[in-house]
């Protein structure tokens, strides 16, 4: 057994790594629109740098301008681009981090309107490969794009980076070529496993020529594709062996591709260090040749130094978790774990953001992304604030006032702090949630503000504390329709919230709601043994959930057999829980009789208090769901922001 921990500092050629900590390469869509590193994209580095990790690796950048799949996104494709990559090693090594650039092509996932140019292919696959606008690459330009790399390599090296990481993961160009399912190819990059890693090869030895015998080098290989006759971990396995022998240091073990991204970055339902089992097997074919890094939601201590002390990596990747707590190393390497902003696995504002083209932010961070310019010093002229409800929106504003040197006080009508997040943190695989509960209790418990728990504010009460600024986040509550009245009375129906605290007796359910809490509860339900059935107006299960995650719920509702009835209206529920519907057809009839009605119709705004402050004119601002039920992101997001603008 290894008694290396997370903290241990590791040198591979003559670099040495403060810690065996990796920011691997995420896009930020930070970058100037031609490729330009961004002063935003400075800071972000800048700060993780600072936050201690052991490598901030610079996101997926294009060797070639044919080969851009984000827009914005980093170029090193000419000289031109230098200068500005220069400056981003300065401040990362100014700030006492090392810095990585992953060299990438993005084949078959080119963006035209990025690129500016048809999408290159390996070979055309049917249903697999884009059809419109695309081409399959000849051997001359095969060679170029060889010559491309190592130019991309002799510029980062000019640019000052430690690492030069090769990008043969995540269905990108390199690993399309050593994939069988997407070469299909009969000249010399083709035809057999020799001929499929000729290409990746030749940008191995390439770079090492061009980057020098220092440069430590990096090879980015996703351990299984998860499609039919595509790469597997036995395939990785010899892919590694092979990319050792040309000159590689360190391979660094991902997942999935673009077909199956929910492995590249997972939800929480995946376990932390679920990729650890892959990369120990690659380490072990590795026999010493290079050294291993896995990615796969490593996000504490625990789980990082159980992968190291097993042998089954040497170093670790976390990558959204320090999108959420840049200062994550240091707090490691000073014992304070409990301080450390835990990301949640939501992907919600690093994926989803990417999703719609918009930079990245961070879900449980509204810091991120906006390093430098939001306030971190206390005000030169404190306000009284007062903040109604303890949910996301009201700790986070409670904790980013106080943190700015106002005098604030939190009132909460209930004995307990959270909010939403407790019922939130319910069902299976959602108990991250109850770390970030803990994490804001202790972010109050160590600042100045002043706690008032079972003291349900009132119109009056404020008017007589005349504070210079009132924040409304009273949250929401779950929508309990008229028609389900009399079986509420009855006991027969109950909200999806008490149905995951109290779980009902008998063997049949009927939920109604499909999106992410009925669904979620029909899991959770489901999971016990029960008959399970979810009734939604929509067509689809879920549209409210990020695709991620979705997918994986889906799998899951259908492993345990959950039944549904889409396009479907509930007309009428009887006190004894006898409910009909109407299809999308209109055909009425009288569902069978079930055991417990589960109602997850979404939330209602509770803003009692709103109305009352807006009729009594005392101004006010509403934050989070008071405003409209939303995602933990929105109320925190909201917060900060009214905080920023006191």
């Amino acid at each position: 057994m290894h008694t290396i921990s997370v903290i241990s500092p590791l040198t591979i050629r003559r670099t040495t790594f403060r810690n065996r900590i990796i920011m691997p390469s995420m896009v930020t869509n930070y970058a100037g629109r031609n490729g330009d590193v961004s002063e935003k994209l400075i800071r972000y580095h800048e700060a993780r740098a600072r936050g201690g990790v052991g490598l901030n690796m610079l996101e997926a950048t294009s060797v070639h301008d044919s080969g851009r799949s984000y827009f914005p996104g980093v170029s090193i494709a000419s000289d031109y681009y230098v200068r500005g990559l220069s400056h981003l090693t300065h401040a990362i090594h100014e700030a006492g981090g090392l810095a990585g650039v992953q060299l990438n092509h993005a084949g078959r996932l080119v963006r035209p309107d990025a690129s500016g140019q048809s999408i290159p292919l390996v070979s055309f696959v049917p249903g697999r490969t884009p059809y419109e606008n695309s081409r399959v690459l000849d051997t001359d330009e095969i060679y170029m794009l060889i010559d491309a790399f190592a130019e991309g390599a002799r510029r980062a090296r000019e640019a000052g980076f430690d690492v030069i990481e090769i990008h043969g993961a995540h269905g990108y160009l390199i690993s399309q070529f050593m994939s069988p399912l997407f070469n299909r190819r009969t000249d010399e990059f083709g035809g057999s496993y020799e001929g499929r890693m000729r290409f990746p090869l030749e940008v191995v030895r390439r770079i090492r020529e061009a980057a020098g015998e220092d440069m430590v080098l990096f090879f980015r290989l996703s351990s299984d594709e998860f499609l039919p006759g595509g790469i597997t971990v036995d395939l990785s396995c010899r892919i590694a062996c092979d990319v050792a022998e040309a000159g590689v240091d360190l391979v660094h073990v991902s997942a999935g591709l673009s077909e199956s991204n929910e492995f590249t970055g997972p939800p929480p339902c995946l376990p932390e260090g679920w990729n650890a089992e892959s990369s120990g097997r690659i380490r072990a074919a590795l026999d010493g040749r290079a050294l291993v890094s896995v990615a796969g939601r490593v996000l504490t201590r625990e789980t990082a130094d159980r992968i190291l002390s097993s042998g089954q990596a040497d170093m670790v990747t976390m990558g959204r978790a320090l999108i959420a707590d840049p200062d994550l190393p240091v707090k490691l390497m000073e014992g304070r774990d409990k301080d450390i902003l835990p990301c949640v696995g939501c992907n919600e504002g690093c994926n989803g953001s990417l999703g719609q083209r918009k930079p990245i932010v961070c879900a449980v961070n509204p810091r991120t992304g906006s390093e430098g310019i939001l306030p971190t010093v206390p005000v030169s002229s404190p306000r009284n604030v007062v903040i109604i409800g303890a949910g996301p929106a009201g700790m986070e504003a409670a904790i980013s006032a106080s943190a700015l040197g106002h005098r604030v006080t939190l009132m909460e009508k209930s004995l307990e702090l959270g909010g939403l997040l407790n019922a939130a943190a319910l069902p299976p695989h959602k108990d991250v949630l109850v770390r970030l509960k803990n994490w804001f209790v202790r972010e109050l418990e160590k600042s100045n503000v002043t706690i008032m728990k079972d003291h349900a504010a009132t119109v009056q009460e404020l008017a007589n504390m005349k504070p210079d600024a009132i924040l409304v986040a009273t949250g929401s509550g779950a929508v309990r329709p008229g028609f389900a009245a009399e079986a509420m009375a009855a006991g027969v129906a109950v909200t999806a919230e008490d149905a995951l605290r109290y779980t009902p007796k008998g063997s049949s359910v009927l939920i109604l709601g499909g999106g992410l809490v009925g669904c979620e509860t029909a899991e959770a339900l489901a999971m016990l043994g029960k008959s399970v059935t979810v009734l939604e107006l929509r067509s689809a299960l879920a549209p409210d959930m990020h695709p991620r995650a979705r997918k994986f719920l889906l799998k899951s509702l259908r492993e345990h057999g959950v039944r549904f009835l889409l396009n479907t209206q509930v007309t009428s529920m009887n006190g004894e829980g006898v409910v009909t519907v109407k299809d999308a057809y209109g055909n009425e009839r009288a569902l069978p009789p079930c055991d417990a009605i589960v109602l997850a119709l979404g939330y209602r705004a509770n803003n009692t208090l709103c109305q009352e402050l807006a009729a009594a004119d005392i101004p006010f601002t509403p934050l989070g769901d008071c405003v409209r039920p939303g995602k933990i992101m929105d109320a925190i997001h909201a917060a900060h922001r009214a905080v920023c603008s006191l």
